[in-house]
């Protein structure tokens, strides 16, 4: 039998760091030829990609990811009394972070629900506390108000709506997020049943259009001249 010289050994040794960079190598070839070939991944990953470029555009304080809702969209009732739905988002949305557990796959209803914990400013409360609060103090000062001699009543609603949103801790949920596939791309389900927007997010499903209008409407009664803000198109009008 042949026995392996001390020189042909050393072709079967291998140092264990270039072994790993030859797995790794390997590794990264195999995924080149995975991705070349057309192959999309897992329906899981494909889930869960769509729930984290959600919960991104969330973070970054994109007011299109979540103007869906009508509990959000309801807030251009602010604009009346100066608050741009820049501003608003900016207030709710500071403090949002989230971390995604489990992920529970439906295939044959290309269907997904994944365990996330969020930390979020409830809508609901905030609003509700602000309404009440603002409905209050434009009654106690409806004489002076009426007789322009109180401090500007819609610079006060802002200035109190702002307040209450950063004195609002974020609250830590632990809720289930929808996400399903619509034709070939996935996406979270804008419903808000979903827990990312009911349990998060707002707080409840409770229909908040008249909190938004209250006060709004008691401004109007008082013949306040509401801000001029812009309409869709870009041009000005007085808020009504």
């Amino acid at each position: 039998m042949q026995q392996l010289n001390s020189s042909n050994s050393k072709i079967w040794s291998c140092h264990p760091k270039k072994l790993a960079l030859a797995l790794a190598a390997c590794t990264l070839c195999f995924c080149a030829i995975f991705c070349l070939s057309g192959c999309k991944p897992p329906a899981g990953q494909l889930a869960a990609n769509a729930a984290i470029a959600e919960m991104g555009a969330i973070e970054n304080r994109d007011p299109a990811s979540i103007k869906c809702l009508p509990e959000a969209s309801q807030s251009e009732e602010l604009e009346a009394i100066g608050v741009s739905q820049e501003e608003f988002f900016d207030w709710w949305l500071e403090g949002f972070s989230y971390s995604l557990g489990d992920l529970e796959m439906n295939i044959e209803e290309d269907d997904a629900l994944i365990n996330a914990k969020i930390t979020a400013r409830q809508l609901e409360p905030i609003i509700k506390e602000w309404s009440n609060q603002y409905s209050a103090w434009l009654t106690n000062n409806e004489q002076a108000i009426k007789s322009g001699t109180s401090e500007d009543p819609c610079a006060y609603g802002k200035a109190l709506l702002r307040s209450i949103f950063e004195s609002t801790e974020p609250t830590l949920v632990e809720c289930t997020v929808h996400v399903k596939k619509y034709d070939d791309d996935w996406s979270i389900v804008d419903e808000v049943d979903n827990g990312v927007y009911r349990d998060a997010l707002l707080g409840s499903t409770e229909n908040l259009s008249e909190y938004y209008e209250a006060p709004i409407n008691k401004l109007a009664s008082f013949g306040v001249k509401l801000p001029v803000v812009a309409d869709e198109e870009g041009s000005e009008e007085t808020a009504s």
